[in-house]
């Protein structure tokens, strides 16, 4: 934790949800991503020398807001839209 400031004592996070449903409001379940801290029960994945950039980067956005995180809105407009990149 290096160059954090002291402030961030806590880990936040960034959780996206989806559905498979258009108007299925009960239906809403996570998107797991790969190297995100996820659930604390879970252990962390071995990432050396792999760099993932995409759960590092959502680290970030949770310490921000989305209007800093353009990168972010992108994303979760490729996943609305289905896109077979974002979401393979």
């Amino acid at each position: 934790w290096g160059g954090l400031p002291p402030s961030v004592v806590a880990v936040p996070g960034v959780v996206v949800e989806g559905s498979t449903e258009m108007a299925g409001e009960d239906s809403w379940e996570e998107i797991p991503f790969r190297y995100s801290l996820g659930r604390r029960t879970r252990q962390p994945r071995r990432t050396a020398p792999h760099q993932p950039r995409l759960d590092w980067q959502m680290w970030f956005a949770a310490l921000g807001s989305y209007q800093h995180n353009d990168w972010f809105v992108h994303l979760l407009y490729k996943i609305l839209e289905g896109s077979d990149d974002v979401l393979a």
